[in-house]
C-alpha cells in the first residue's frame, strides 16, 4: 500500500473505524461531508441548504458550495475535514489519494444519493488512486455493472479495468450497508512497462 492520503466522502461523523483500521498507513485523513462534517473539528460555516442541491446524470446529487475546511491534529495524525461536496472535494483538494473509503451512506432521507459506485465516480476515484492503492467500500449506492462485478469476485480474484487490474483482498472491516469490500488497484503490467 503507497502512503498518500484516506479519503472518505459523505462520511458524517464516522471516523473512528477508518483511523483505527488505517492509522499508520496514510499520509493523512480526509473526510469530507457538506451538511455533516466532523463535528469535533469543524465549528459551523454557513450551511448549504436543499437549494444547492444539483442532480447530475450519472453522479447523483451534488451540493454546489464551497464549504469550508478545517486541518487538525489527533495523535500525531494529520486530518481535514470538508463541510464540502465529496466529489468537488476529489476535484478541488485531492490529486491523488491511497485509499478511497466509502461506507453508510444511502440514496434516501440523509443519505447523499451519490452514486460512488457507478461508473463516473468510480472513474474520477481510479484516476486519483495511487498505483497500489485500495478502494474500501459497502453495497452504498451500488450502481453500475463495473461495480456489481467488483461486488461477485471471491478474495484474489482479479477483474481488469481500464487498464487497470483490481484484486479482490480479505480484509476484517465492518461495513454498515452490507459486508465491506476492499480492493488493490493496480496498473496493468503492459501499462507499466510504457
Amino acid at each position: 500500500l503507497p502512503i498518500g492520503p484516506f479519503f472518505y466522502p459523505c462520511s458524517g461523523n464516522d471516523d473512528k473505524d477508518a483511523v483505527s483500521f488505517f492509522h499508520s498507513k496514510v499520509s493523512g485523513f480526509h473526510f469530507s461531508d457538506p451538511f455533516h462534517p466532523l463535528r469535533r473539528s469543524l465549528e459551523r460555516d454557513i450551511s448549504p441548504s436543499k437549494r444547492d442541491i444539483v442532480v447530475v446524470e450519472g453522479i447523483g446529487n451534488v451540493v454546489n458550495h464551497p464549504g469550508a475546511s478545517r486541518s487538525f491534529n489527533r495523535n500525531s495524525q494529520s486530518f481535514v475535514s470538508y463541510q464540502k461536496e465529496g466529489l468537488l472535494t476529489l476535484l478541488d483538494n485531492l490529486p491523488f489519494i491511497s485509499i478511497f473509503y466509502y461506507r453508510g451512506d444511502s440514496p434516501g432521507e440523509g443519505g447523499s444519493d451519490q452514486r460512488w459506485g457507478g461508473p463516473v465516480l468510480f472513474d474520477l476515484v481510479l484516476s486519483r488512486l495511487l498505483n497500489g492503492g485500495i478502494i474500501c467500500c459497502d453495497e452504498s449506492n451500488a450502481y453500475g455493472t463495473v461495480f456489481q462485478r467488483l461486488k461477485s469476485l471471491k478474495v484474489n480474484e482479479i477483474f481488469s479495468y481500464r487498464n487497470l487490474t483490481l484484486r479482490c483482498v480479505s480484509a476484517d472491516i465492518g461495513g454498515k450497508n452490507g459486508p465491506m469490500m476492499v480492493w488493490s488497484v493496480n496498473e496493468s503490467a503492459v501499462e507499466a512497462i510504457r
